[in-house]
């Protein structure tokens, strides 16, 4: 029993040391491990540190170029509001003297249906709208710095015409922007020009003269013997043949 004991203690020791040797192993693996984790996360530490300021580089420049592409954004948007603005306001400027025009027809034709207004009144014997109507023209007389009332109706020319009434007799008319008047004098002479127009006389043009040289020449020229001399001879008098007949002399 005590030799049994014996072995059985020795087999036990033995497996102690052992597991012992594997602890120390594994512990041995396990601190390589960790400082070989704690190395790699320095290095990351390291490279993130450095890659960060890059980040913080390109934020920078990113941001000066938002703010540099916002200012010329907004240079381009108050240039285009510009040329709207000046646009616009010529297109109001437009509307604006289309409807002066077309008001002053509207004010044209009420003067003068109030003519007709007045005398439809005095027929009736309505003397409120006589004088209704009579005070309305006249507001129209002084907008439109016509002088006074004649008893007739306001004439316009906006698509020409003559004026009607007496020769030489003062007639109020409405005159618009750009529109010519011309009196009896100016209309003869200009009917003069139509009929009879004046062509300023042009001095006569000056004689052209062409000159042309021709040169019957040559240069380097070999000949060999009696044939090609025959030849180049023969060529020049067709060549002088040829101009006279074209009608160029010497």
């Amino acid at each position: 029993l005590e030799h049994d004991r014996d072995l059985r203690k020795r087999e036990l020791d033995s497996q102690k040391t052992a597991l012992q040797k594997e602890k120390e192993t594994q512990l041995t693996a396990y601190d390589r491990e960790k400082a070989d984790a704690e190395a790699q996360y320095d290095a990351l530490s390291a490279a993130f540190d450095a890659y960060s300021g890059d980040i913080k580089t390109i934020e920078a420049g990113i941001a000066a170029f938002r703010v540099s592409e916002s200012a010329t954004a907004n240079a381009t948007i108050l240039t285009e509001l510009d040329t709207f603005v000046s646009q616009y306001k010529a297109k109001m400027a437009e509307v604006a003297a289309t409807k002066a025009a077309s008001q002053k027809e509207a004010d044209l034709d009420e003067y003068n249906a109030n003519k007709d207004r007045w005398t439809a009144a005095k027929t009736r014997g309505d003397k409120a709208e006589m004088a209704r109507l009579a005070a309305r023209n006249q507001e129209l007389r002084d907008l439109y710095g016509v002088g006074g009332d004649t008893g007739k109706k306001l004439q316009h020319f906006s698509a020409g015409g003559i004026v009607q009434g007496a020769a030489g007799s003062a007639v109020p008319v409405i005159a618009h922007g750009q529109e010519l008047i011309l009196n009896a004098s100016q209309q003869a002479a200009l009917w003069d020009m139509i009929v009879t127009p004046r062509v300023a006389a042009q001095a006569p043009a000056a004689p052209t003269y062409i000159t042309q040289n021709i040169d019957m020449g040559a240069e380097n020229v070999t000949l060999t013997d009696k044939a090609d001399v025959g030849m180049y001879f023969d060529e020049k008098a067709r060549a002088a043949q040829r101009l006279a007949t074209m009608g160029i002399r010497e």
